[in-house]
């Protein structure tokens, strides 16, 4: 117990002291509009998304995510909207948050260019009255542990570009432009939102008819976080069996250059309905102390008119 809360006290450091990052999940592929708000209405269809992931399972007090999204386009299909809500957690603080999207389209050369904005609002809380939070490394008071709750909230502006053709996509995004400071304490600890930027790109190599390819990667930035980057290879069968093999370098917390390896399954159980499940096994030195991190995900795409992107896989663009 006492390990776990030493390591727990390794990401309060770093979430305190150097900022917050948005949530990590390694599906980001299946719910692009969780990250990038010009993604809202690519696909054409009004579509539902849930997500839910657990990290570093073993580990009192890691972090964990749960989102849900909505898209769809409207007013045609050159304009889209759509609405995120996220939870996020690690320790004894959490953040809650609800936005809204819109993203405009429009056609170049042999593909789409989207630009989308995000407003939204936040809520962040820090419960350092927690009967498991206690001092260490010899230190008898902490001015941290003084019983206290935070309870604040922010507003949000995100900014997103996206681009695709039939055969590639490449996506910029600013989760909030706002770096929001919440004082614990006047003299003590403050915590609050690093300015963040994310890139994801991504190309499909077609195999044969019934299969294809994908290379995807996803880079998030901030100054606390020079470094992040997730790579991934999934391989779709018979257009209904997604199997996928990532690999995540970063900088950060313990200081190991290679964060983990992961696998994910996704299987199109009709052709509404789409669900994936995925493992990450640690490389840096977190993999002595836990099993894994899992996360799962699940869309459904109302019925309705053919999208105006027949032959891509949605998938994936």
């Amino acid at each position: 117990m006492i390990k776990h809360w030493l390591i727990l006290g390794l990401l309060l450091k770093v979430m305190v002291v150097n900022g917050q990052q948005q949530g990590l999940v390694t599906q980001y592929m299946y719910n692009k509009v969780s990250v990038n708000p010009a993604y809202a209405g690519n696909t054409g269809q009004k579509t539902i998304t849930a997500h839910l992931r657990e990290q570093w399972i073993g580990i009192k007090g890691a972090p964990s995510l749960q989102m849900v999204s909505f898209d769809m386009p409207f007013m045609g299909s050159d304009n889209g909207w759509g609405l995120n809500i996220k939870r996020s957690s690690v320790g004894i603080s959490s953040k809650t948050s609800i936005s809204g999207m819109y993203a405009y389209k429009i056609p170049v050369t042999d593909g789409f260019l989207s630009f989308g904005l995000e407003p939204g609002i936040q809520n962040f809380r820090m419960n350092f009255g927690d009967p498991d939070l206690f001092a260490y490394d010899g230190i008898e008071t902490d001015e941290s542990l003084n019983g206290k709750s935070v309870n604040k909230n922010s507003f949000l502006l995100g900014f997103g570009a996206y681009y695709r053709n039939e055969k590639a996509y490449f996506g910029v995004s600013i989760p909030s432009f706002f770096t929001t400071n919440f004082d614990i304490d006047q003299n003590t600890i403050k915590s609050g939102d690093e300015l963040q930027v994310n890139l994801m790109a991504g190309y499909a190599l077609e195999i044969r008819d019934d299969q294809m390819l994908m290379i995807q990667g996803f880079s998030r930035y901030t100054s606390s976080y020079p470094l992040n980057l997730d790579l991934n290879a999934t391989l779709l069968l018979d257009k209904k069996f997604d199997i996928g093999l990532g690999y995540r370098i970063g900088s950060g917390v313990l200081a190991n250059l290679h964060k983990s390896v992961s696998a994910t399954f996704g299987l199109k159980i009709t052709d509404n309905v789409f669900a994936a499940c995925s493992y990450d096994y640690a490389l840096s030195a977190l993999r002595y102390n836990q099993i894994g991190s899992f996360e799962v995900m699940a869309s459904y795409r109302f019925p309705g008119k053919t999208p105006f992107n027949p032959g891509l896989n949605p998938r994936f663009f």
